[in-house]
């Protein structure tokens, strides 16, 4: 935030504008310690493991007064030996910096909120037996081995491996463009996964002859 002003002086106007860009920009392209830490070695096949993205920047109050606030909504990922707590700590460690390098830093403020979930990074082993039984059934019905991907987002999987704790892994038909405007999945791909599923649900469950 920064002190109201007319637009006819915008001129004069306080740096709300870009001091916000410029807050945030300290993620962008810095890791959150430095050195950088080495990438676990599950990870170390990415270019770029740890991921930073401004979902969201809004500001102002109407179009005839200098914007006086923005807000900044993003996600950052980390290690999954890294703590939550921890990497709070980071973060406003790294704003602050950001902030008194700034030369208008007197007329500027700025709060940290914490909001949604947050949570640990997480891994599977791929010899649990629900990855090799799931890689069974999808050889048995593609004729192919399973692609083992190792993810730099989140999936509700996490929750069943971190507070289950329940072995639980992502698998699902191809497609591209995920969580974007052109999202798509594969037809044949969705009806083969569906084979693969039911395969997978009769061997890992079992399967009994209902009535006579």
């Amino acid at each position: 935030t920064t002190p109201t002003i007319h637009k006819a002086v915008s001129s004069e106007a306080g740096p709300c504008r870009s001091s916000a860009p410029a807050l945030v920009s300290a993620f962008g392209h810095h890791p959150l310690v430095s050195p950088p830490l080495p990438p676990p070695l599950s990870w170390c096949a990415h270019d770029h493991p740890i991921n930073f993205n401004l979902g969201r920047l809004a500001g102002g109050e109407w179009p005839s007064s200098v914007a006086t606030t923005a807000r900044a909504d993003i996600r950052l990922s980390f290690y999954p030996d890294m703590s939550r707590e921890e990497v709070r700590r980071l973060v406003e460690q790294r704003l602050a910096e950001a902030h008194n390098a700034m030369p208008a830093r007197d007329s500027i403020r700025y709060k940290v909120i914490y909001q949604g979930f947050q949570s640990e990074g997480c891994v599977l082993d791929a010899a649990q037996p629900v990855v090799t039984e799931l890689a069974r059934c999808h050889r048995d019905v593609t004729g192919e081995d399973v692609e083992l991907v190792v993810g730099t987002g989140t999936t509700d999987a996490r929750s069943f491996n971190l507070y289950g704790p329940i072995p639980a892994t992502c698998y699902g038909p191809t497609g591209e463009s995920i969580h974007g405007i052109d999202e798509w999945v594969s037809i044949n791909s969705t009806m083969r996964c569906t084979e693969v599923l039911a395969r997978f649900i009769a061997r890992w469950c079992g399967v009994r002859r209902v009535g006579a």
